[in-house]
């Protein structure tokens, strides 16, 4: 009996500090539910501009531009106005450009949509990770592959008002972007009045950094570039994919993000125990080699089942490499935090295009298969920091 007392002590300021981490949380919510908004609904964007696929390709280009242009944007912003501010600004300017793009009809101005929406991803994606990664050391806990997984529970929110609005609504974008419009809103408003204003360090309060660029540092945005590779295509892609390749229809078409995001949300749940039991390189080596098999079978299977159960295996595999990236940047800097982001932000913006460009020339099931192989880049990739700190470990003795 005092065993379980004394269990149930420990549950009670575990869960209040988790609690406590809910207005950082609504940020990473925001993001993702904000990609998974216009993602979920490329089909219809791309026919309202009267684009082919390649064109398609630029569109989503368009945002990798503006994820590289937002590396020292980013930089100036968390030294000067903080995490907390930059995310709130980024927020507010991503929700505006939302509908934007959702009415937009012109090729040209979407291309420029999409390059400052690339900006805005990336700025918040720098902020919220660390907003995550302060709040971690303050509390001493640790939550970052959880809010991670609540920025996949957006995308899965996203997919699931996507397919609500076409099937009892309308599939007239308008109608989509009011609703996302009143749910980022809402996220923001709530962050605002919740983040504690001194939750993020000042730049004087922080340590000087150590040189970022660095074979070690290239290394990890090698991999975290692979791993946002795997999950903005899955994101942008599956649902074109299930209807061009699969053949469903319109209302199920959204169904691939909701699979693979549910299964990145399960995944983060549970991926900050398994750091706490395995080295994180471990993991990673693992997660890059399933993402790479069990996609490649999908692919090859086809159908709807199949597809299904392979996408929702990548997303609780490729669920952990992100988070344990960013928290490492995080506890180095503002500035490595921003290198890795904008890493992964390029990877996550660089990927949909690239598969675009494939599926151009050689069909959209060639594009997915260059999916797979960033899973095996993944692994090599790992396996080379593990050697690297083997021998580190080897010369200090």
């Amino acid at each position: 009996m005092v065993n379980n007392n004394q269990h149930a002590n420990s549950i009670k300021p575990l869960n209040h500090k988790l609690l406590s981490a809910l207005p950082i949380a609504s940020l990473f919510c925001a993001l993702g539910f904000n990609i998974g908004s216009w993602a979920s609904r490329l089909v219809d964007l791309k026919i309202a501009m009267a684009i082919t696929e390649a064109q398609l390709g630029f569109y989503l280009l368009a945002t990798s531009l503006g994820a590289i242009v937002a590396f020292p944007i980013t930089i100036w912003f968390l030294h000067n106005l903080g995490a907390r501010k930059t995310s709130l600004i980024l927020g507010v300017a991503a929700t505006l450009l939302l509908p934007l793009l959702m009415l937009n009809q012109s090729y040209p101005i979407g291309l420029i949509l999409m390059f400052f929406e690339g900006i805005c991803c990336a700025g918040i994606n720098a902020s919220i990770n660390t907003l995550g990664s302060d709040f971690e050391k303050k509390h001493h806990i640790k939550c970052m592959s959880r809010l991670h997984a609540v920025f996949s529970l957006g995308l899965a929110a996203a997919a699931l008002l996507s397919m609500g609005v076409i099937h009892y609504i309308s599939d007239e974008l308008i109608y989509h972007s009011i609703f996302v419009s009143g749910v980022l809103i809402t996220l923001i408003i709530y962050a605002y009045f919740g983040l504690d204003k001194n939750e993020a360090p000042t730049a004087s309060e922080r340590k000087k950094e150590r040189k970022l660029i660095n074979i070690n540092t290239l290394i990890l945005g090698t991999i975290v570039f692979c791993a946002t590779i795997i999950e903005g295509s899955m994101n942008d892609w599956s649902a074109v994919y299930l209807r061009e390749v699969i053949g469903t229809t319109a209302s199920i078409a959204p169904s691939g993000i909701l699979v693979f995001s549910i299964a990145m949300f399960i995944g983060r749940l549970f991926a900050d125990n398994l750091r706490q039991r395995f080295p994180d390189l471990v993991l990673i080596t693992i997660a890059g080699f399933f993402v790479s098999t069990v996609l490649s079978i999908g692919l090859f299977i086809s159908g709807l089942a199949a597809t299904w159960v392979s996408f929702a295996i990548v997303g609780l595999t490729v669920s952990l490499i992100s988070p344990a990236i960013y928290a490492t940047a995080a506890a180095i800097g503002p500035g490595s935090l921003s290198l890795m982001a904008t890493f992964g932000s390029t990877g996550g913006m660089v990927g949909p295009p690239l598969i675009g460009f494939i599926a151009t020339h050689f069909g959209l099931t060639t594009g997915m298969y260059m999916v797979a192989a960033s899973g095996l880049i993944i692994t090599f990739a790992a396996i080379q920091l593990l050697q690297r700190q083997q021998t580190t470990q080897l010369r200090s003795v």
